[in-house]
């Protein structure tokens, strides 16, 4: 695989990660709302990115959100950055009878894709897909907490887990 490719897999986990941080399922107190109803507004956290390798990096991200809809739309930006890279995520995602789908962009290197799972009980499950990787999304939220994990076997980043809080 060419170092272009390996860079674009690798890259492809990190928006994964930004993809994870806006595809979050539905909280109990919005359970008569669509799963995104309490987004709206500033998030913040860390987490970290796991390599092939084994060697680990810190990661930190900001987030904000707008649902609309009733809660089944939501766009959202995110910008997110470790110790060696910077990156930047936009995504517009749809609900409807429990299956969330949707695009994303990583505007800072110029690739997309699409997004396709299932919301159920305060959880997202999801596959986030391009023309050069694809990975497996879990998103939990309880109140103002989400956690975040991102799998892509056989990537230079093979994992990414992420803690979020939102703003009061």
């Amino acid at each position: 695989m060419s170092k272009f490719a390996r860079g674009i897999i690798g890259l492809g986990l990190r928006t994964a990660a930004a993809f994870g941080l806006v595809a979050v399922a539905a909280s109990a107190s919005a359970a008569q709302q669509g799963p995104f109803t309490g987004l709206t507004g500033s998030w913040s956290g860390s987490g970290t990115l796991v390599f092939a390798s084994g060697a680990r990096e810190a990661l930190r991200c900001r987030a904000q959100y707008m649902a609309r809809e009733g809660g089944d739309t939501v766009r959202h930006n995110l910008l997110c950055a470790s110790s060696g890279d910077r990156f930047e995520f936009d995504a517009e995602l749809q609900h409807s009878g429990g299956e969330v789908t949707g695009i994303w962009a990583e505007t800072t290197r110029n690739v997309s894709g699409n997004v396709n799972g299932r919301a159920a009980g305060g959880r997202i499950d999801a596959t986030l897909s391009s023309p050069v990787f694809a990975a497996g999304v879990a998103v939990i939220t309880r109140g103002n907490q989400q956690s975040v994990l991102i799998q892509a076997p056989g990537s230079r980043v093979q994992e990414v887990k992420v803690e979020l809080r939102k703003s009061r």
